[in-house]
């Protein structure tokens, strides 16, 4: 393994980019000071979207924690350059569920996506379903490679990498 950030930044890289099309690297810290085999054991990367909102994925192999969350910070801001308001949509790849945290108030769970099944189960089965609808509309039923996810899959590696700098 090259690291948490590679082996899970990926992972939510490839969600995020589901939802918010134009993410931008905003910053991107790597803990590669260890005496581990790997190259990163933690990895803090906020990207910026839309009308100046934040979001942060946090890799971190050190707590000992078997839980993957992505948080994306929205904040509202106010004439005088203040902020007014915040709320947060947590995507808990652990718990397979969507949560929606608005400011000073408690949280909404927005989605229950387990279906009584183990995370990575239910992981692999969306990628071999979307594997198999690939390659049967694009292969078996077309004889070409029309449709793809190339462009798709470069601008993840690209965040993955723009992240590293």
């Amino acid at each position: 393994m090259q690291g948490s950030w590679r082996d899970s930044g990926i992972n939510a890289l490839s969600v995020l980019l589901r939802i918010i099309p134009d993410l931008e690297v905003a910053e991107g810290l790597q803990g590669k000071n260890h005496n581990y085999d790997c190259d990163t054991l933690s990895g803090l990367v906020t990207f910026k979207f839309d009308y100046g909102m934040r979001g942060v994925i946090d890799t971190n192999w050190l707590l000992g924690l078997n839980r993957k969350t992505t948080r994306l910070d929205f904040v509202e801001v106010g004439y005088q350059g203040n902020i007014v308001g915040s709320s947060s949509v947590i995507l808990d790849h652990s718990g397979q569920r969507v949560i929606y945290q608005p400011f000073d108030e408690g949280a909404e769970v927005l989605a229950q996506l387990g279906e009584g099944r183990e995370r990575l189960t239910n992981h692999y089965r969306g990628v071999f379903a979307e594997f198999h609808d690939v390659l049967r509309e694009n292969y078996l039923e077309n004889g070409s490679s029309s449709k793809d996810n190339r462009d798709y899959s470069r601008k993840c590696l690209k965040l993955l990498i723009d992240a590293e700098k």
